[in-house]
């Protein structure tokens, strides 16, 4: 692969990337945001490139309509409002610094969810908008009433 070959691909690909993020325009893209880009590579650790290159290999081996499902979900990422991407990532932030047993409770929780019954969904999504509206004094004490009647019934 010659440099101009790979300067042609990364162009390409730079090109698809605004399309995919309806940034296109007439703006060309230039040999500065190309340098931009690759110095911006080059300051990642090394650890870091290996676990993004895992990842692009792990995204190409997925079913087309799995992968457009994620590109469609960062299309609705991209689109929102710089705030509310903030605490996205904010919250995917959080999650990972959650202890492995943590994360696994949450995601049986999750997964408990998705697979009730609509009536049943709707119940566990009211009481998180009710959580979200509580204060931290309010939640310890909620939390607290859900300990005791654990108790009473004999559940740990």
């Amino acid at each position: 692969l010659t440099l101009d070959q790979l300067r042609s691909r990364v162009r390409d690909t730079i090109l698809v990337n605004r399309i995919l993020s309806k940034e296109v325009g007439t703006l060309p893209i230039t040999d500065e945001e190309l340098r931009q880009r690759y110095e911006r590579w080059k300051a990642l650790p090394e650890s870091e490139k290996a676990r993004l290159r895992e990842e692009l290999e792990r995204l190409r081996a997925l079913p087309p309509e799995r992968r457009e499902r994620i590109e469609e979900n960062w299309r609705m990422f991209r689109s929102l409002p710089e705030r509310d991407r903030q605490e996205i990532l904010e919250r995917f932030a959080r999650w990972r610094d959650m202890p492995p047993e943590r994360r696994a409770q949450m995601r049986a929780f999750f997964n408990e969810i998705l697979n009730a019954p609509p009536r049943e969904r709707e119940r566990y999504l009211e009481n998180l908008r009710t959580w979200r509206t509580m204060s931290p004094a309010e939640r310890e004490l909620a939390r607290e009433k859900w300990r005791q009647e654990r108790r009473h019934r004999g559940i740990r």
